[in-house]
C-alpha cells in the first residue's frame, strides 16, 4: 500500500497532495485583511482634495454669477436690471429734474408709494412730490430731506412721513449708499461689498433672484414695468405690477401677523443707535419735534386717498 501511495503521489501534479506542514505554511501566507484595506491613504487624500476643490469652485462660480448679475444691487456692477425695485435712483433723478420746489414731500416705504401728489394738490392747492421708496428706512428719509433742501434752499417744505418699523433701524440700503447723491449725506456710513455680502451672494436666494433676472432679460424683456411720473407718483396703468398685489406677499404678511400675535414682543429694543437717522431727520426738518406722522398698513389706492384727506384735515392748516 505504501508503494502504491508513493507512486500515485509521484504521478499527481505538484501542489495537489501536500502535507500538514505545507498547508499550514500556505495558510500563514494568505492576507488577513481585505484587499481594499491595503489601498494607500494617498488615494483618499486626493479624493477629499478633489471634492473640496469642486465645492469651492462651485461656490466661486455662484458668487461670480451673482456679482455680475447683482440681483440685489449690492455689488454695483449695473450690467443687468436688479431683481429689486431700483426706485431710489429714480426718485433722486426726478428730484434733480424738478423745475420748482415741491411744497409737500411724501416720505416712507412701499406703503406710501401709492400716494398721489396730484390728489394732495387738489386738497391743498400746494405742489407735492412722492419720494417714498421700496423698503424705505429712516436713512432714505434723511437723504431725501437733505437733498430736497439742498436742491431748493431757502424754500419751505412740508412733509408727510408714512412710518413703520423701518424707522427703527440704522441700516442703509446698498442702492442708496452707492448713489453719489446719497453718499454725501452718509459720510462714514457708506457700505461696500463686505464679507456679509459674500455670504448673501453665495446663498440660494441670491441665485434664484439671479435666475429670475436672466430669465426676464434673455427670455422676455429687461424693461421695467413700473413707470414714474415727474411728481414721483407711479403711473396708474402700471400700478398692477406692484409687488404689493402678489398673493404670496399677502400670505407672508398674514403669517407674520399671526406669529406676532401668538408671540408678542415683551421687551422693546430701545437701543438709541437704531434711531439715529430718524432723529436726524426730525432735527433737520422740525427742530427735533415730531409733528404729524401717519402710520399706514398695507393699503390700496382708495384707502390712501382717505388717509391723505385725514392727514390734511388734521394738519391744523400746515399743509394748506
Amino acid at each position: 500500500m505504501a508503494t502504491i501511495r508513493k507512486s500515485v503521489e509521484s504521478l499527481a501534479p505538484p501542489g495537489i497532495f501536500r502535507g500538514r506542514t505545507g498547508a499550514e505554511a500556505e495558510k500563514l501566507e494568505r492576507p488577513l485583511e481585505p484587499g481594499v484595506a491595503g489601498v494607500q491613504a494617498i488615494g483618499y487624500t486626493k479624493f477629499a482634495i478633489a471634492t473640496v476643490g469642486a465645492c469651492l469652485a462651485l461656490l466661486a462660480a455662484t458668487l461670480l454669477l451673482n456679482v455680475l448679475v447683482d440681483p440685489f444691487a449690492i455689488a454695483g456692477t449695473g450690467l443687468l436690471p436688479t431683481a429689486v425695485e431700483a426706485d431710489r435712483t429714480v426718485k433722486l433723478d426726478l428730484i434733480r429734474k424738478l423745475e420748482r420746489s415741491p411744497d409737500i414731500v411724501i416720505l416712507g416705504s412701499s406703503r406710501a408709494r401709492q400716494a398721489e401728489p396730484s390728489f394732495l394738490t387738489q386738497l391743498t392747492g400746494e405742489t407735492a412730490f412722492n419720494a417714498a421708496v421700496t423698503g424705505g428706512t429712516a436713512a432714505d428719509a434723511w437723504v431725501t430731506a437733505r437733498y430736497v433742501n439742498d436742491r431748493f434752499p431757502r424754500k419751505p417744505h412740508h412733509y408727510i412721513w408714512f412710518v413703520d418699523a423701518g424707522i427703527a433701524t440704522k441700516g442703509i440700503n446698498p442702492q442708496l449708499a452707492e448713489d453719489p447723491r446719497g453718499k454725501r449725506y452718509l459720510a462714514g456710513k457708506g457700505v461696500g461689498f463686505t464679507l456679509a455680502d459674500v455670504g448673501t451672494y453665495i446663498g440660494p436666494q441670491a441665485s434664484l433672484a439671479s435666475w429670475r433676472v436672466l430669465d426676464k432679460c434673455f427670455l422676455h424683456t429687461c424693461k421695467a414695468r413700473l413707470r414714474y411720473l415727474p411728481d414721483g407718483a407711479i403711473a396708474r396703468p402700471t400700478l398692477r405690477y406692484l409687488p404689493e398685489h402678489a398673493a404670496s406677499l399677502q400670505n407672508s404678511i398674514s403669517r407674520l401677523v399671526d406669529a406676532v400675535r401668538a408671540h408678542p414682543p415683551r421687551k422693546p429694543n430701545t437701543n438709541p443707535a437704531r434711531y439715529q437717522f430718524f432723529e436726524r431727520t426730525l432735527a433737520c426738518r422740525w427742530g427735533g419735534s415730531p409733528q404729524q406722522f401717519t402710520n399706514a398698513t398695507h393699503i390700496n389706492r382708495r384707502n390712501m386717498r382717505r388717509l391723505l384727506r385725514y392727514v390734511v384735515a388734521h394738519s391744523d392748516g400746515a399743509l394748506r
